[in-house]
């Protein structure tokens, strides 16, 4: 089973709103912010916990998970477009996508588009966070 970021970084990339470790462009990263591009958008796991049963009969427990979106670049204006564009793409697959013997039963956003901080490069940081429901299928 993959981590629920690379499951999402997956619909990113389908969506074309960026590429798998590109040099230039919207690189989408797992849990390590490169300090090139400049324009990127990284994914991170962080807690979460197991056993909410959405259907008491199901065969697996239900995960929940959170997964933050970090969106990077020179302009603020264009991060914050960024990961809006991101919150609208991971909340239509909500309910709609698989992966890996996983379905993801819903994807919430809890918060963002935030401002962070400017970086020691003065790129402009902004983050979305989501609630991610999965269950093994398999």
């Amino acid at each position: 089973m993959n981590a629920p970021s690379k499951d999402m970084a997956d619909v990113l990339v389908a969506d074309g709103l960026g590429t798998f470790a590109a040099a230039t462009g919207w690189g989408i990263y797992i849990s390590a912010e490169p300090q090139k591009p400049d324009s990127t958008i990284t994914l991170y796991d962080y807690n979460g916990t197991d056993g909410l049963l959405v259907n008491p009969s199901a065969a697996h427990e239900v995960q929940r998970r959170f997964v933050q979106v970090r969106v990077r670049n020179m302009d603020f204006t264009t991060a914050y477009t960024k990961c809006g564009d991101i919150i609208d793409a991971v909340q239509q697959q909500a309910g709609k996508f698989t992966s890996t013997g996983v379905k993801y039963i819903d994807v919430q956003k809890q918060s963002g588009p935030m401002f962070i901080k400017k970086d020691d490069s003065n790129r402009s940081i902004i983050v979305a966070n989501f609630l991610v429901m999965r269950q093994q299928t398999a």
